[in-house]
C-alpha cells in the first residue's frame, strides 16, 4: 500500500507487512517488478521521494521522520542507513501524509505532534516556507 513512484519513474517505494511483522518500507523496480530492498528496519510507512530521487523519506513506526540516501549503481539502487530527523504527527488517514519535501529537497514541511498531552491544539502557519533565503 501507499506506493509512490520515483521522480525518474523507474522505482516504487511502498509499505507492506510482507516480512510477517509490522509494516515496513520497501523499494522495487517499476513498472516491472525486479530486485527489492527493505529500507526501514523497525517499522515504517508513508514513503516519499525527494524531487531529485537522491533521498527517500518515511515515517518510522514510533513517529520519527527518517531519511535514507539513495544512489544509482550498476545493479540497481544502493541505500544509506536511515537517519532520524524529528518526530511528526500521526497521519489522519491511510494516505494522509503528515509531511512533504520541498522541491529543492532542502526543507521539510511537517505536522508536529503536540508537546503537552491534553493541550488544546493550535495551528501555526509558516508562510513562504519554500522561499529562498535573502542574503
Amino acid at each position: 500500500m501507499q506506493g509512490v513512484v520515483s521522480p525518474d519513474s523507474k522505482w516504487i517505494a511502498y509499505t507492506s507487512d510482507e516480512s510477517g511483522g509490522s509494516n515496513e518500507v520497501y523499494v522495487t523496480s517499476f513498472p516491472i517488478r525486479g530486485p527489492r530492498w527493505r529500507i526501514s528496519s523497525a517499522g515504517g510507512s508513508l514513503a516519499r521521494w525527494s524531487r531529485d530521487g537522491k533521498e527517500l523519506f518515511y515515517r518510522a513506526l514510533e513517529g520519527t521522520l527518517m531519511v535514507a540516501q539513495v544512489r544509482t549503481v550498476s545493479h540497481g539502487l544502493q541505500f544509506g542507513p536511515p537517519a532520524a530527523l524529528f518526530r511528526v504527527s500521526e497521519p489522519s488517514g491511510m494516505f494522509a501524509y503528515p509531511y512533504d519535501v520541498s522541491l529543492d529537497g532542502r526543507s521539510v514541511l511537517a505536522l508536529l505532534p503536540s508537546k503537552v498531552a491534553g493541550e488544546t491544539p493550535s495551528l501555526n502557519a509558516l508562510v513562504n516556507w519554500d522561499a529562498k533565503p535573502q542574503p
